[in-house]
């Protein structure tokens, strides 16, 4: 992985000192793009791993937890209906910048969280 990787964060790479200084509107803007980028990432691992059909929709959002005893922000993932299939719903115990595939694979296989 190459240090812009979901795995780093942002706020882990500029503490490291890795990255020039920058204005908080700057940071403001790559986080977003970041994110943009792990978002789209996210959305192709869930396809991939769930063999969606192309025209069925994935939604992907940062919730606050709601177990204590859980992460403080999950990525919650909605998956649209087919005409063979309800829509669903997941969420993965993790923020959306500090994902990876293994993460999902694991949702998916404990029963999307808990």
């Amino acid at each position: 992985m190459d240090q812009w990787s979901r795995s780093t964060g942002l706020d882990r790479f500029l503490r490291r000192g890795q990255a020039p200084p920058m204005s908080e509107k700057e940071r403001t803007k790559l986080q977003g793009r970041m994110e943009e980028a792990i978002g789209a990432d996210l959305e192709t691992w869930v396809r991939e791993e769930l063999r969606l059909d192309p025209a069925q929709s994935v939604d992907i959002s940062e919730q606050p937890g709601t177990d204590p005893r859980c992460s403080p922000v999950v990525t919650q993932v909605a998956v649209g209906p087919t005409p063979e299939s309800p829509a669903y719903a997941f969420h993965i115990e993790r923020p959306l910048d500090e994902l990876v595939r293994m993460d999902l694979v694991a949702a998916l296989a404990f029963g999307g969280g808990h």
